[in-house]
């Protein structure tokens, strides 16, 4: 038996990998209720895990100092001698982060590149069983008998934020009526359903309810929903939020219309309904909503996956793994999981 007294977790990026982990850092702190658990995050992800009251501490990388960053956590990490270490990464970074360790126990994901290579280039299924992200991660400390406890995941927010960003809904006139965020983007092209369409939906649900329509999504997303912010009942949100901010947002709504993006698993962490809708990414690679109330519209075509992260364009030309999804389609889903509610 390990005498654990202090772990190290790592998981860099993105909003949707780091809130995946969450079930996993509340399994370990089942597991060692006395540890002192550290997790290393990217500086501009660490606001997902400031109140989680799992972890003791927090480290942030910064991504501007490079390498030079990378050395001198890395002389921290062997500072410390953590007695377990858990990789949720196993990238270069997090590598060269770990290198040199000696005493310490390091388990890492193991990331199945050959089934994924295999399921996005040659269109053969290995996958014998679909495993999700929390599930893969939770294969990490398995040797160390860190257990499934049968929860999902977990976003928390602060008394402080929760009651600053009830002066958001105020400002937007979004309370004390009912209304339904949706998340238009995502990291890539052929994960995010077409902006018209998105615009066709929030009209019917403009003209068919009463719901008014928070639109979320990063700065850099703001140029694409300009037709959009001005549809009735729309509330443009877009650019103007923190991460905490948005999650807020969310967690006073009735749930969250998206692709397959970071907002999608807040949403799920949050304990929110989800109707997600999926293009050029399939069930195997592991990034459906985890244990959540949702609703995945999807088409079954031979072409997906196309990648396993997104690409910036449909290969084939057609991108019929979202043009065939129709607004009544998701319309009906959305009548159902957030309107009904």
């Amino acid at each position: 038996m390990l005498d654990v007294k202090k772990i190290l977790i790592l998981r860099l990026s993105s909003i949707g990998d780091i809130l995946l982990t969450t079930a996993f850092i509340r399994q370990v702190r089942n597991k060692y209720p006395n540890a002192r658990i550290t997790y290393i995050v990217k500086k501009e992800f660490q606001s997902l895990l400031s109140h989680n009251p799992y972890i003791n501490k927090i480290i942030a990388f910064d991504s501007a100092t490079k390498m030079s960053g990378l050395k001198d956590l890395n002389r921290i990490i062997q500072k410390e001698k953590y007695d377990l270490i858990f990789d949720l990464h196993n990238n270069l970074r997090t590598n060269r982060l770990l290198a040199g360790l000696k005493s310490a126990h390091i388990s890492k994901i193991k990331k199945s590149k050959i089934r994924r290579a295999a399921l996005v280039f040659l269109k053969i299924n290995l996958y014998k069983t679909i495993k999700s992200i929390p599930e893969r991660y939770l294969e990490v400390g398995k040797k160390f008998n860190i257990q499934d406890d049968g929860q999902g995941l977990e976003l928390f927010l602060s008394t402080n934020n929760a009651e600053n960003n009830l002066e958001i809904l105020k400002i937007y006139d979004l309370i004390p009526v009912q209304y339904i965020c949706i998340g238009p983007g995502a990291a890539h092209f052929t994960k995010m359903w077409p902006i018209e369409n998105y615009q066709k939906l929030i009209k019917k649900i403009s003209e068919e309810t009463d719901y008014k329509i928070a639109i979320l999504g990063s700065p850099q997303e703001k140029s694409l929903l300009k037709e959009i912010e001005n549809i009735k009942n729309v509330v443009a949100l877009s650019g103007k939020l923190s991460l905490l901010e948005s999650a807020s947002i969310i967690k006073e709504s009735t749930g969250l219309i998206s692709n397959d993006s970071g907002l999608m698993h807040m949403a799920v962490a949050l304990k929110k309904a989800v109707v997600a809708i999926f293009g050029s990414t399939v069930r195997e690679l592991g990034f459906f909503p985890y244990r959540a109330d949702a609703a995945i519209v999807e088409n079954d075509l031979w072409c997906r996956p196309c990648s396993h992260v997104g690409r910036g364009k449909c290969p084939l030309g057609h991108f019929k793994c979202m043009r065939l999804t129709s607004t009544a389609r998701v319309f009906e889903e959305v009548k159902t999981k957030l309107v009904a509610k």
